[in-house]
């Protein structure tokens, strides 16, 4: 094992948390038990009346400072990890003591996080994925910043160096967003996501108001629709522009604070990204440990040519979302040109690609797109007798919205990989190395196989690609290949 240099820490030492750590604990902790139980909290405040009420409430308090305090210094005292045998291994507990031991060679990703307390603290949260996890494997509440930095390039240069001591710190910037393309991101972001957001936290709220103050929240509102309703388009109008300019707003802010001062630099076949203003991240993406590459936009992106990069590195389905590293480019040409990190073979342009049978949408049309239209033209018959034949249209907007998905989609695949273009209002690209898959799946429903058709699975650690409704002759050659081109070659899938 190689001797650490003198401005390294040495890792095979067992290692402490920040003193930090401790102030970190508590305040989760209080914060944990604040959210669960502030109605209880505040019920008692207002209704207690009582004399000696302020010394109860004393006693509650002080016992519930300290009982904070002794837990999160057993939890600092008996905490440590370190290094050994190639292994990062973390000892935690006092009564019940745990030991978590994680192959270096099984980490796939390390994430620091900074809150605004860890900045000001200037510590960091390390938290770590290995290959089949569902969760986040372990993570460390409060390291100093510089440690958490040799120790994310100690463990994710492992795998290309095979010595846990090496430290790579060669650093090219190659992507930076500015100001005001963080505003046109926050302005081009999904504020439906938003929206949906703020109202399953107002229907929180007003539950836990209820419970709080036997106040009925949902009364109140019905009480204040009732007495406008002389006016209830002017209410209507009011309460749509109202609930968007909070939504919008709540987007562009929470956006902009998301990504600000946002960062994409390479480093020895790895990218590492930095992101955020009050919750400052750190993300290392080594380019082995990527699975799927695509690149998408929604409508309005689209026509200021603005695109996020998807990114999803080894996991399943249960951690999907934690997998995935989204990157912000201003361009088309940036996702292609860093695509070159993932597949050597140029982009294809999308016009030049091969279809996909139109019966796919024409088939999915009828088997979900109809059935739906029946159903709802039946229980609005019974409501509004005829005029339900108006809720067909729904019938024409999906057969219409397919289509278009059909008349968009085209592939291609070569020796390397495949490469997907699809969409409806937005657009995506989605590569697939040959090399990632773990699975080939070939299936054929009963009308596919009637009329020769057939759809293909490919299988990842890192998600699934479909290439649907293609002539069988076709989907039989390209599983024949892409098996072929796998075995022979032989090539690391991560």
């Amino acid at each position: 094992m190689e001797t650490p240099q003198p401005d390294n820490v040495d890792f095979s030492v067992p290692q402490r948390q920040s003193f930090a750590a401790i102030f970190i604990l508590m305040l989760r902790s209080a914060v944990a038990i604040g959210k669960s139980m502030w109605p209880f909290l505040l019920v008692t405040i207002f209704k207690t009346q009582k004399e000696g009420a302020a010394n109860k409430w004393l006693i509650i308090i002080l016992g519930f400072v300290v009982l904070t305090i002794v837990i999160a210094l057993l939890r600092f005292l008996f905490y440590y990890y370190y290094i050994q045998e190639n292994h990062l291994v973390i000892k935690t507990g006092w009564l019940k003591k745990k030991t978590l031991s994680i192959p270096l060679q099984n980490i796939q990703a390390v994430h620091l996080e900074q809150n605004i307390w860890q900045q000001f603290l200037k510590v960091t949260k390390v938290s770590f994925d290995s290959a089949g996890s569902e969760k986040v494997e372990a993570q460390m509440d409060a390291i100093d910043t510089k440690k958490a930095e040799q120790l994310k390039q100690i463990l994710l240069n492992y795998t290309a160096t095979q010595n846990p001591l090496s430290i790579d710190n060669n650093e090219e910037t190659i992507y930076k967003l500015s100001v005001s393309d963080t505003i046109k991101l926050s302005l081009s972001a999904n504020h439906l996501e938003a929206f949906f957001i703020l109202l399953a936290l107002a229907l929180n709220l007003l539950d836990d108001v209820k419970k709080a103050f036997d106040v009925d929240g949902y009364g109140w509102m019905e009480s204040v629709a009732n007495s406008m309703e002389e006016h209830v388009l002017l209410a209507i109008g009011f309460a749509i522009i109202f609930v968007a300019i909070i939504s919008i707003g709540y987007s562009i802010i929470r956006t902009m604070l998301k990504y600000y001062n946002f960062t994409l630099t390479a480093q020895h076949e790895k990218w590492r990204i930095a992101f955020g203003l009050f919750n400052r991240q750190q993300k290392l993406i080594p380019h082995n440990k990527i699975q799927l590459y695509s690149w998408h936009t929604n409508w309005l992106r689209r026509k200021i040519n603005f695109w996020m990069l998807d990114v999803k590195t080894i996991g399943n389905d249960k951690a999907e979302v934690k997998q995935r590293q989204k990157i912000p480019l201003t361009s088309l040409s940036a996702a292609v040109t860093l695509a070159a990190a993932y597949q050597q073979s140029p982009v294809f342009n999308p016009a030049e690609g091969l279809k996909i049978e139109a019966d796919y949408w024409k088939r999915r049309t009828l088997l979900s797109a109809l059935p739906l239209t029946i159903i709802l033209v039946a229980i609005g018959y019974f409501i509004i007798e005829w005029q339900s034949l108006w809720i067909s249209l729904i019938f024409i907007y999906f057969g219409y919205r397919n289509y278009q998905w059909y008349k968009n989609y085209r592939w291609f695949a070569n020796e390397e990989g495949i490469q997907l273009y699809s969409g409806l209002w937005g657009r995506r690209y989605m590569l697939l190395s040959w090399k990632k898959i773990q699975q080939v799946k070939l299936h054929q429903s009963p009308y596919q196989r009637k009329h020769q058709l057939a759809t293909i699975k490919f299988i990842t650690a890192g998600g699934h690609v479909t290439l649907p409704y293609i002539p069988l002759n076709d989907a039989n050659a390209l599983v024949n290949t892409v098996l072929y081109l796998v075995e022979s070659k032989q090539e690391n899938w991560m």
